[in-house]
């Protein structure tokens, strides 16, 4: 489900950077910022910004950076939908669901023939490396040490020269 996207700036104008972060990181004055030891990787020396005029934070250590939504849902192991529903429901923001995609239909329509075609792609392409056309590939892949059941797990295959070959079975 998409969110209407006045409903996602609800919940950063209604959910405080400063009051969530601090949740997780000790955060002490610097100017006009606010600056803690990153949660999101080891280290001592303090090199999480929050910029509570601007609403966003930064890490200058592991790079980290985002509004207060990203910060939620990195902090929590959250996807976006799941740590905006939650965080909406904690600063009292209710979601109305967005508009629906008018070609929604048609691009899971088309998603759905690609994967179908890259499957039968994938089955041409092994197919042809057990067959006797792939001998020289398989040559190569013993010669390189790598086991025929290492080439299935790993998905490999072989194109044959002629162009045409993947289009020709499809």
């Amino acid at each position: 489900m998409k969110f209407d996207s006045s409903g996602v700036a609800a919940v950063k104008a209604r959910a405080d950077i400063v009051e969530i972060v601090r949740r997780y990181v000790d955060l002490r004055q610097v100017g006009g910022r606010l600056v803690g030891v990153c949660s999101f990787h080891q280290e001592t020396k303090g090199s999480f910004n929050v910029h509570p005029d601007r609403g966003y934070y930064h890490c200058f250590g592991c790079q980290a950076s985002g509004d207060v939504i990203d910060f939620y849902c990195r902090i929590n192991g959250l996807e976006f939908r799941e740590g905006l529903e939650r965080l909406a429901a904690e600063v009292g923001v209710e979601l109305a669901p967005g508009r629906a995609d008018p070609r929604a239909g048609e691009k899971k329509r088309l998603r759905q023939a690609c994967l179908e075609m890259h499957a039968l792609a994938d089955e041409f392409f092994r197919r042809t490396l057990r067959s006797s056309q792939g001998k020289a590939a398989r040559d190569y892949l013993d010669g390189r040490g790598i086991a025929p059941e290492v080439a299935a797990r790993f998905g490999l295959g072989y194109g044959p020269p002629e162009w045409q070959g993947l289009e020709n079975y499809l």
